[in-house]
C-alpha cells in the first residue's frame, strides 16, 4: 500500500501527532506572547513527556527552532529585496534585518519579559548562532565570488563580528540600556566589509 492508501484506510493513525505538530504549537504560543509550556503541549497533543523529550530534546532547543523560524525569512527577504552590491549591499541586508527584528513585537516582548533568559537563548544558543553565522558567511561568499567584496579580514572572522554586531545593536537596550541605532551598525558593517578601504 502507498502512504496515502494507508492513511485513507486508517485515518486515526494518520492523525497521530508528529514532531512538527509540537513545533507548530510552540511557535503559536510564542507568537501569542505566551511562554512555551511543554506540559501544555504534551497534554494538547496527547503525548507523553518521554516522547516530547525524544522529539525536541529540550525546551531551549525547541525555542531555538522557533526563533530561527522567525529569523530565517527575515534574512531571506532582506537579501532578496536589498539593492546594490558589495559593502553597501551587505550593510543594507543587515539594516533591514535589524529593523525587522526591532519591529517584531513578539521578539521584543520576549526580551522584555525575561531579558537574561531571552538574550541567553538568542545570543548563546549554538543552534541559532551556527545558522546565523552560516547565512552571513554565505552572503559574504556570494559577494566575494562575484568580485564585489575584498574583505580586510578572513570571511569567518568577518561573519562572526557582523553577527555579534547585529545582536549588540538590536538588543542594546536590554544589554547596556542604550537605544538601538541601526545607522551606527550599518556604518560599522560597511567598514568591516572593506568600504573605507575602497574610498581610501
Amino acid at each position: 500500500m502507498t502512504p496515502l492508501e494507508r492513511s485513507l484506510a486508517a485515518p486515526e493513525r494518520a492523525a497521530r501527532p508528529k514532531p512538527i505538530d509540537v513545533f507548530k504549537l510552540a511557535r503559536k504560543m510564542w507568537l501569542n506572547g505566551e511562554k512555551i509550556n511543554l506540559g501544555k503541549i504534551s497534554e494538547e497533543l496527547g503525548i507523553g513527556r518521554a516522547t516530547m523529550s525524544r522529539w525536541v530534546g529540550s525546551k531551549d532547543r525547541l525555542l531555538a527552532e522557533v526563533l530561527w523560524s522567525l529569523y530565517e525569512p527575515i534574512f531571506q527577504n532582506a537579501k532578496n529585496e536589498s539593492p546594490g552590491t558589495g559593502p553597501a549591499y551587505v550593510a543594507e541586508v543587515y539594516r533591514r534585518v535589524m529593523q525587522a527584528m526591532l519591529d517584531a513585537k513578539p521578539l521584543q516582548d520576549f526580551v522584555a519579559q525575561d531579558s537574561q533568559y531571552a538574550l541567553g537563548v538568542l545570543t548563546a544558543s549554538r543552534l541559532v548562532q551556527e545558522r546565523r553565522l552560516e547565512t552571513c558567511k554565505a552572503l559574504l561568499q556570494e559577494q566575494v565570488d562575484r568580485g564585489h567584496l575584498d574583505l580586510p579580514l578572513d570571511i569567518d572572522t568577518t561573519a562572526f563580528v557582523i553577527t555579534r554586531l547585529n545582536e549588540s545593536f538590536v538588543y542594546s537596550d536590554a544589554l547596556v540600556g542604550t537605544v538601538p541605532s541601526t545607522d551606527k551598525a550599518v556604518a560599522a558593517i560597511r567598514v568591516l566589509t572593506g568600504d573605507s578601504l575602497k574610498k581610501a
